[in-house]
C-alpha cells in the first residue's frame, strides 16, 4: 500500500454502534455498584482486622494478661512460609482457573483465607507479647548451639576452652569475612581483657606472697580466671583465719597457765603451810584443825587436777562413746530428782517444760548426764538465789534442743565465748569454789556425741542450749 496516495475508511453500523455504546453504558453502571460494594466491604474487612488485631489473645480490653493457644506453638518462620506458600498457591490457582472464576473463586478464597488469618494472628499475638523473633525455629537452633558451647566453655578444662576458642574463631572470620576488621577488633578486645585479668590476678598473689593477707584480688565476671581469683581469695580468708585462731589459741594458752597456776597455786600454797605448822604444832586441838584445813585444800586440788584431766580428754575426743535410745525427759526428771536438796537449800524454783509424749534422743546416758551435771552445777553456783531456773525441751525435727535459763548473781560483763573458754569464771575475782572448765569439759562431750553446745548472756540472763540427734530407728 501507498500511503500517500491510498486511504481506507473504517465505518460501523448504526446498529453495531449502539449495541456496543448500550454494553458499555451497562458496564459502567455495574462496575459502579462493585467499585462501592468494594469500598464497604473493604471498610468492614478493614475495621474488623483491626479489631481482631486489638483483642486477639485477650478475654476482653480489661484483660492485661496474654493467652496462647496450642496453634500458637507453632515456630513463627515456619508459620511466616506456610503463609507466603498458601497466598502463592492461592494466585496459581486463580491464574490458572481464571476462565471459570466465578465458579470457583469462593470455594478456593474461603478455606485459604482462613487458615491464613489464624496464621496471620498467631503472629500478632507472638508480637504482641514479645516473642516474635525469639519463637522461631532458627533463633531456637542458634540460642542451643550457642548455649551449649556455652555450657561446654564454661564447664570445661583451659585446654577445652583453648581448642574452642583455636576451632570457633576461624570458623567465625569464614562466616563474618566482609566484616574481618570488626571481628578481629572483637578478638582483640577479648584477649585485652584476659590479659589484664590475668595481671590482676599476678599482682595480686605477688602481695600476697610478700604477707598482705588482707589484699582481695577483684576480678569481675564468670570464667576460669574469675574463678581462680575467688579461690585465692578463699585462701587468703582461710590465712586471716588461721593467724587469728593462731593469736586466740596463744593468748588463751597464756591465760590457762595463769589461771591454773592461780587455782593450783592457791591450795598448794595452804597445804605447805599447814604441813610446816603440824611440823611444830604441839596443841591437839590445833592440829585437828590444820588437819581439816589440809583434808579440804587437797580435795580442792583433786577436784582442780581431775578436771584439768577430764578437759584434756574430752578436748582430745579419747573418751569411748556408747550411742543409745535415751528417754530425755526420765533423765532429767530423775536428775533434778537427785539434786533436789541443793534446789531447796538455793531457793530454786525450776520449771521443767517438755512435751506430753515421750522424747528419744541418741546420746552416751553417762556423757551426757555429766554434761547436764556441769550446767546444773554452773546453776547452782552462779544463780540468783531465790531465782526461778527455766528448763525447755523442744522437738526441732531432727534434733532436739534442751534449754537451761537462769538469772546470774553476778553481773556478766564479759561474752559468751569468753564464759565458754577454759578456766574462765562468773566471777572476775575468781572467789567461788569452780575450776572454771564445766562449761568447756560440758562442750567437748557435747560434740562428741555429734551434737551442739550454746551458750548466750543478755543481761543477767544466762542461756545453755544443747542441741542433740533425734533417735531414729
Amino acid at each position: 500500500m501507498e500511503p500517500e496516495s491510498q486511504v481506507i475508511y473504517v465505518a460501523f453500523t448504526e446498529e453495531f454502534l449502539n449495541s456496543n455504546i448500550k454494553e458499555w453504558k451497562e458496564n459502567k453502571e455495574l462496575a459502579t455498584k462493585s467499585f462501592y460494594l468494594l469500598f464497604v466491604c473493604l471498610a468492614g474487612f478493614i475495621v474488623s482486622f483491626v479489631y481482631l488485631v486489638l483483642v486477639i489473645g485477650r478475654k476482653s480490653f480489661k484483660d492485661q494478661e496474654l493467652h496462647l493457644h496450642s496453634g500458637d506453638k507453632l515456630y513463627n518462620d515456619i508459620n511466616i512460609v506456610i503463609f507466603i506458600s498458601l497466598l502463592s498457591l492461592w494466585i496459581i490457582l486463580v491464574d490458572n482457573l481464571f476462565e471459570n472464576i466465578n465458579k470457583v473463586i469462593i470455594p478456593i478464597t474461603i478455606p485459604i483465607a482462613i487458615l491464613g488469618f489464624i496464621l496471620l494472628l498467631s503472629l500478632v499475638k507472638h508480637f504482641k507479647n514479645g516473642t516474635f523473633f525469639t519463637h522461631t525455629f532458627i533463633f531456637k537452633m542458634v540460642s542451643k548451639v550457642i548455649r551449649f558451647v556455652g555450657d561446654v566453655y564454661k564447664s570445661g578444662s583451659v585446654g577445652v576452652k583453648t581448642v574452642l576458642i583455636v576451632i570457633g574463631y576461624p570458623l567465625l572470620v569464614a562466616v563474618t569475612f566482609f566484616m574481618f576488621p570488626v571481628t578481629l577488633g572483637i578478638a582483640a578486645w577479648f584477649a585485652f581483657k584476659r590479659v589484664k585479668r590475668f595481671t590482676a590476678i599476678q599482682e595480686g598473689v605477688e602481695r600476697i606472697k610478700d604477707g598482705d593477707i588482707l589484699h582481695i584480688i577483684d576480678v569481675d565476671g564468670k570464667g576460669e580466671f574469675a574463678k581462680l581469683a575467688s579461690n585465692i581469695n578463699s585462701i587468703t580468708d582461710g590465712l586471716k583465719k588461721a593467724v587469728n585462731s593462731e593469736l586466740k589459741s596463744e593468748r588463751l594458752k597464756t591465760e590457762l597457765i595463769t589461771n591454773v597456776s592461780h587455782d593450783i597455786r592457791t591450795p598448794l600454797t595452804s597445804i605447805i603451810t599447814y604441813v610446816d605448822l603440824l611440823k611444830t604444832e604441839r596443841d591437839p586441838a590445833k592440829v585437828e584443825q590444820y588437819i581439816e584445813v589440809l583434808d579440804q585444800k587437797s580435795k580442792r586440788l583433786k577436784i582442780l587436777t581431775d578436771d584439768l584431766f577430764d578437759a584434756a580428754k574430752a578436748s582430745s575426743g579419747s573418751i569411748p562413746v556408747q550411742l543409745e535410745q535415751i528417754d530425755i525427759i526420765s533423765l532429767i526428771s530423775q536428775g533434778l530428782g537427785e539434786v533436789n536438796d541443793k534446789i531447796e537449800d538455793l531457793g530454786l524454783a525450776f520449771k521443767f517444760n517438755h512435751p506430753k509424749d515421750k522424747v528419744y534422743i541418741t546420746a552416751d546416758g553417762k556423757l551426757l548426764w555429766r554434761s547436764i551435771e556441769n550446767v546444773l552445777s554452773n546453776i547452782f553456783k552462779y544463780a540468783l538465789n531465790g531465782s526461778r531456773v527455766y528448763i525447755d525441751i523442744e522437738d526441732a525435727g531432727n534434733e532436739i534442743l534442751l534449754t537451761f535459763k537462769n538469772i546470774s548473781a553476778y553481773e556478766l560483763n564479759i561474752s559468751a565465748d569468753e564464759l565458754m573458754e577454759r578456766f574462765k569464771r562468773g566471777d572476775e575475782s575468781r572467789t567461788s569454789s569452780g575450776s572454771g572448765l564445766g562449761l568447756s569439759i560440758a562442750k567437748s562431750l557435747i560434740e562428741i556425741q555429734k551434737g551442739k553446745f550454746i551458750i548466750q548472756v543478755d543481761g543477767d540472763l544466762f542461756k545453755t542450749m544443747i542441741s542433740l540427734p533425734k533417735y531414729s530407728e
